[in-house]
């Protein structure tokens, strides 16, 4: 019974290890690209850097830009401009353990700035050439979806479609069926347009570089009309440049000027540093994962497996 005991005690302090083990390691984490120094640099979602999370991206000559994740949350998505040829290339790594499993690269892109991904884990890359599909085998569509010469900022994926922001040309608010590709459909024609990101009930949200020097729009559901809920973000010279939703708030990445978070208090939009302005990084997108307890789970079954094997072995 003794043995049994110190058995019992054994796995239940490995247990609860685990599960603080696991506290720490699997919370929610913010990713910035930094432009400047070729890196995702991981912060926790208080705005501290997480250094062993984050990433180095290989032989960088611009970017990395654009960042999405997988559905499972498992993998992270960079896009890139490299100094080997060919340039155009989107970095896939395992969020886990921080390897590079794949340097892709985009036969008809230039500049991978936006990216996006679906549910079947099919990643989108928008440029100045249109848009390439990159299937999860790392089969490459190139020309999946066309523009006008328009320049890709961001995309998102939601509700069946793929939407895209541009910076110049016919700039707005554009749309492809999933399914489809081919030729854009105009959603919205907007000033120059940097970040798009839909909240859960399918609120939409744009950033604006240059417009009321850095703001961010909310829109109806059907991009009829917005209201300005941040305005003069930009702090000075420097405007606004990504957007991305996550648990009811806002964060809006400002280059040099670090990275801003909006919270919804009373009806009000209100705006305060989330990472502080920092000359040597150049913040350009951000990408919020939530990892899965998968990893807890099997390793709690696993101990609760041994806790059986004991119990048996003592009868």
């Amino acid at each position: 019974m003794k043995s049994f005991l110190k058995v019992m005690l054994v796995v239940l302090s490995v247990v609860g290890m685990t599960a603080s083990l696991a506290a720490v390691a699997q919370g929610d984490t913010l990713y910035a690209s930094s432009a400047t120094t070729g890196e995702v640099i991981a912060f926790d979602m208080a705005g501290t850097p997480i250094p062993s999370q984050s990433f180095s991206i290989p032989n960088t000559d611009l970017g990395p830009y654009g960042l999405a994740h997988s559905p499972d949350n498992a993998y992270l998505y960079a896009g890139y401009e490299s100094t080997v040829a060919p340039t155009d290339r989107v970095a896939k790594y395992d969020i886990a353990n921080g390897t590079l499993l794949a340097d892709l690269t985009t036969a008809a892109s230039d500049y991978p700035f936006g990216l996006g991904i679906d549910s079947a884990g099919n990643v989108y890359a928008g440029t100045l050439l249109g848009i390439d599909k990159i299937a999860p085998d790392g089969t490459i569509y190139a020309g999946w979806g066309t523009t006008s010469g328009q320049y890709i900022r961001d995309l998102e994926v939601y509700d069946g479609y793929l939407y895209a922001v541009t910076q110049d040309g016919a700039m707005g608010v554009f749309k492809w069926a999933l399914g489809a590709g081919g030729a854009a459909t105009t959603v919205v024609t907007t000033p120059r347009c940097d970040g798009i990101a839909f909240g859960p009930d399918g609120t939409p949200y744009t950033s604006h570089r240059e417009t009321n020097t850095g703001s961010v729009r909310e829109w109806t559901s059907d991009f009829s009309s917005f209201t300005e809920i941040g305005t003069n973000l930009g702090r000075g010279s420097v405007g606004v440049a990504d957007v991305d939703y996550f648990d009811g708030d806002l964060y809006v990445p400002l280059h040099k000027n670090g990275i801003l978070k909006g919270v919804l208090n009373g009806g009000t939009w209100t705006w305060t540093t989330f990472v502080s302005p920092d000359d040597n990084y150049y913040y350009e997108y951000v990408d919020i994962v939530v990892p899965e307890p998968g990893t807890l789970a099997l390793l709690v079954t696993g101990l609760i497996g041994l806790l059986c094997y004991a119990w048996r072995k003592r009868k």
